[in-house]
């Protein structure tokens, strides 16, 4: 949602919104007991986010600067693990916080082929590495199924 006021050839634009995200993670765990043995945890969870920010244009020149900052988005992810080794199913749940963030963006039309761009944004606190639910506590691996 934009909300853009004028002033001689000055453009300023009050940038806001909601989003609604969905997450879910899936992790498979090998065992050395026996071949092909492997503990599936799969979660699962939806939540809220907010954004809000400012941008400053002059469209005569294509210029653009922009800072915008995303809310933290809490999880509670509720799902279910499998053990095959016990055998075992049943429900599982964890917390995960993903932080706050900020994003600065600058573009501007120098000449009619080019567009030079600059862009920064990332989290003003730290990514969250592990996620302890209640039946176990995974490490988030690299290359997990985290979508």
């Amino acid at each position: 949602m934009r909300f853009p006021w004028r002033w001689k050839r000055v453009r300023i634009s009050l940038i806001g919104g909601y989003s609604w995200q969905k997450i879910r993670y899936e992790l498979d765990q090998f065992y050395a007991v026996g071949p092909g043995i492997t503990a599936t945890t799969r979660v699962e969870d939806s939540s809220n986010a907010w954004r809000l920010g400012l941008a400053y244009e002059i469209p005569e020149y294509a210029l653009r600067a922009s800072l915008i900052w995303n809310s933290a988005v809490d999880y509670d992810m509720t799902g279910t693990v499998i053990n095959p080794a016990i055998p075992f199913a049943g429900p599982v749940a964890g917390k995960i916080t993903m932080p706050q963030s900020v994003e600065a963006k600058f573009q501007s039309g120098v000449a009619p082929a080019g567009l030079p761009l600059a862009r920064s944004n990332g989290p003003t606190g730290a990514l969250p590495t592990t996620c302890r639910f209640a039946r176990q506590l995974c490490h988030l691996p690299a290359r997990s199924h985290l979508r």
